[in-house]
């Protein structure tokens, strides 16, 4: 890229020296190499992917903080039982594990059936775009297996994550207190699913998002590393300063020759 840059300068010198216009006169003449095009389109399929990440992420953690704030409540429906096993001999790491592998489990769960849901829709979208004629732009929006490893990966964490607090609180609590308890507290199935709903729909959106970004990687990038990269394209504007006796908004040309002078000089 810098040397990239350097050579348009060059162009620009020999072109000002020719034409009468001033070396830095950055809007006196317009240059565009193919070598551009390949970085600026990874620059905005970069920022699409951080994007999709961020988004991603964050419909995933409000799904954890629901998954955290049930087994809260299931950790406080279970007081007594967790009370008679550390009675019978229970180490706190053995209830901590009970706990973080139902958070994990749930995570899981839901996180799969949304993981096969969006990777479906992609499927989907893909058939239509393919019957559209239009999968010049977005081809094969396929979820490779490394991004699958990586969401499972993901799922793992935010169970541990989301199931850390509530085994926490389990560990803490007081066998005696525990086997007293009398808590009464009773969550319904559809509560506990609509909760874990978080959890499969930010796994869906994820998948949803990287999909589209690799679609439209492998629909644009292929499009691009198709263009000759030496090929570039002049073209003369107004000055935009004064020069050498001359006014700014001065209109000047390019013609053949120039071209060929160009290609004598530069190769």
């Amino acid at each position: 890229a810098e040397l990239n840059m350097r050579f348009n300068d060059h162009i620009i010198a020999h072109l000002a020296a020719r034409k009468g216009f001033a070396p830095t006169d950055k809007h006196a003449i317009r240059i565009f190499s193919a070598y551009e095009l390949p970085v600026l389109v990874s620059n905005i399929l970069l920022a699409i992917s951080i994007f999709v990440l961020v988004v991603g992420l964050a419909t995933l953690i409000s799904g954890i903080v629901g998954v955290s704030n049930i087994m809260h409540i299931a950790v406080r429906e279970r007081t007594q039982e967790i009370g008679i096993r550390r009675a019978m001999g229970a180490k706190a790491h053995q209830i901590v594990v009970l706990v973080l592998t139902e958070s994990v489990i749930i995570c899981l769960l839901f996180g799969y059936v949304g993981m096969f849901l969006g990777i479906e829709l992609m499927e989907l979208v893909a058939k239509v775009i393919s019957m559209t004629g239009n999968s010049e732009v977005f081809y094969n929006p396929t979820v490779s297996l490394t991004y699958v490893l990586a969401v499972t990966g993901i799922m793992m964490v935010a169970g541990l994550v989301a199931g850390y607090v509530p085994a926490k609180q389990a560990v803490n609590t007081q066998t005696v207190d525990a086997m007293a308890s009398r808590q009464t507290i009773r969550v319904r199935r559809g509560q506990r699913l609509m909760t874990a709903f978080g959890v499969f729909w930010g796994i869906v959106i994820l998948i949803l998002l990287l999909g589209s970004g690799r679609g439209l990687d492998n629909g644009i990038i292929d499009k691009v590393r198709s263009v000759p990269p030496n090929e570039m394209w002049i073209w003369p504007t107004k000055t935009s300063m004064a020069y050498k006796g001359f006014g700014r908004d001065r209109k000047w040309l390019l013609n053949s020759h120039d071209g060929e002078l160009i290609r004598e000089r530069f190769g």
